[in-house]
């Protein structure tokens, strides 16, 4: 059962990989959120889903600081935060060179908290602890 990828987790991956744009990519990530917290989230699928986002695109959510004017500044880091503490739950991709090599950002994002009088960056920190468990 847990090496099982199921039909929609396959149907999410080939549109990540087929994605022509960040935009699009990033609207596909709404797709992630639900499967990789569902029936559907067993360690294969999550490893899938993580190699069909890529390192680059999550690591640009997570770096970023152009966000659409009516957006909440944190918003692609807070998308990126909830979908790579699920993978930071599965061994086998926690222990990744990629997932390791996340660790200064979510150093930076906990020092910023001293920093910041901002809440909404609270779920933010939240998720970089979760990641450096």
């Amino acid at each position: 059962m847990s090496g099982e990828v199921s039909d929609a987790v396959k149907k999410c991956c080939n549109i990540l990989k087929n994605s022509t744009s960040d935009t699009e990519k990033f609207a596909a990530l709404f797709m992630v959120t639900k499967l990789v917290k569902g029936k559907h989230a067993t360690p294969a699928a999550k490893k899938a889903i993580f190699e069909a986002i890529g390192f680059d695109f999550l690591r640009r959510l997570l770096l970023t600081s152009d966000v659409p004017v009516d957006c909440p500044p944190s918003i692609y880091k807070s998308v990126a935060l909830s979908i790579i503490t699920v993978f930071c739950n599965e061994e086998e991709l926690a222990t990744k060179k990629e997932m390791i090599d996340f660790v200064p950002v979510f150093l930076e994002i906990v020092k910023a908290a001293d920093e910041s009088e901002n809440d909404d960056s609270l779920m933010a920190i939240g998720e970089a602890y979760n990641c450096l468990k």
